[in-house]
């Protein structure tokens, strides 16, 4: 997944519609009025559109948040903000997450719509952001938020948990500026297996994830992170709900997705209820079949294909069902 902080260098090369942004704590934004298609070899064929409003949409949908309307019970407007797994540009937004989760919750609710306001290589900082800017910019407020969280959103939370020593500031300046979130990782997953000059392991992965990820600094940083934006958007009358899809980058299938993650994953989920969000962990579903079956391109890139994500948009779908029959 690409994480970057300055999007004038590498956005372009692999994702669509994005550009600069001079909006105030954000580094870029979707492309209004953007109509491109994927620029990796296994979504060449799938059409992006943005909207006016700037977010992967119809335009009907953009007129809606300008309206001014108010959600009712039959018609709940729910915000998702995430990053590549929720922009899904590697599939036609129909098969997108959203718009199954969406489909399954107007199984009850026939008003409902599920806006995809996600954007490629966003970090938690900037999902943060990007909500309140929608919720200050549009008049229609959504009745839920959904935060898609993935394990890499950890990279900028734990940069505030190390003192910020030279080989820190490095690091930053280096993806900052040139390199992407993967690659930084490969040298990383690299590095630990450098000293036996031995490939990398699965169990060099898994150590290197229960090193960075599964420390009390990590979930301490983590919380104070999450913890606010719940209940700012409580504060707003908003439901908060915390999706949290596994992350099946640098596994080949699920035994490689050991004890250790697995714990990560349901201590960050305990995390988020602490904090008030009604969370959402679709494993379960999930690993029901192959990470080959599930994701875009078995020789790579861990990103739901189009089963992954009706499995994902049905396990949310059904949150929602749950949330709104319940209210």
């Amino acid at each position: 997944t690409l994480r970057v902080t300055n999007f004038n260098n590498l956005a372009t090369l692999s994702i669509p519609c994005v550009r600069a942004t001079s909006i105030p704590g954000l580094t870029a934004e979707l492309t209004p009025n953007c109509d491109e298609r994927g620029k990796m070899p296994y979504n060449l064929d799938v059409l992006i559109h943005i909207n006016s409003c700037g977010f992967r949409g119809s335009e009907n949908e953009c007129s809606l948040l300008k309206s001014g309307v108010i959600p009712t019970t039959n018609s709940p407007y729910i915000y998702v903000v995430g990053d590549s797994y929720t922009s899904a540009s590697n599939v036609q937004e129909w098969n997108s997450f959203i718009k199954v989760a969406e489909s399954k919750l107007r199984e009850k609710i026939g008003g409902a719509i599920v806006f995809n306001v996600g954007m490629a290589a966003a970090d938690v900082n900037q999902k943060v952001m990007a909500i309140r800017y929608f919720l200050d910019k549009y008049p229609t407020k959504p009745t839920t938020v959904v935060y898609q969280w993935l394990l890499n959103d950890y990279d900028p939370v734990l940069e505030f948990s190390k003192s910020h020593g030279i080989k820190t500031k490095i690091k930053m300046f280096l993806r900052e500026n040139f390199f992407t979130y993967r690659f930084i990782v490969y040298i990383k997953y690299r590095l630990v297996s450098s000293a036996s000059h031995s490939p990398i392991t699965n169990a060099d992965v898994m150590k290197y994830r229960k090193n960075e990820f599964g420390t009390e600094a990590a979930f301490t940083k983590l919380k104070d992170k999450i913890c606010p934006f719940s209940a700012y958007l409580q504060s707003k009358n908003i439901l908060p709900i915390f999706l949290n899809p596994p992350m099946q980058e640098m596994i080949s299938d699920w035994n490689d997705y050991d004890q250790a993650a697995q714990d990560i994953d349901k201590r960050i989920n305990l995390i988020a209820e602490s904090c008030g969000w009604e969370v959402v962990w679709p494993f379960d579903e999930l690993k029901k079949y192959p990470i080959n079956d599930i994701t875009v391109d078995p020789r790579g890139d861990h990103h739901p294909n189009v089963l992954g994500n009706k499995i994902i948009g049905e396990v949310l779908g059904n949150k929602l069902q749950t949330v709104f029959q319940k209210n």
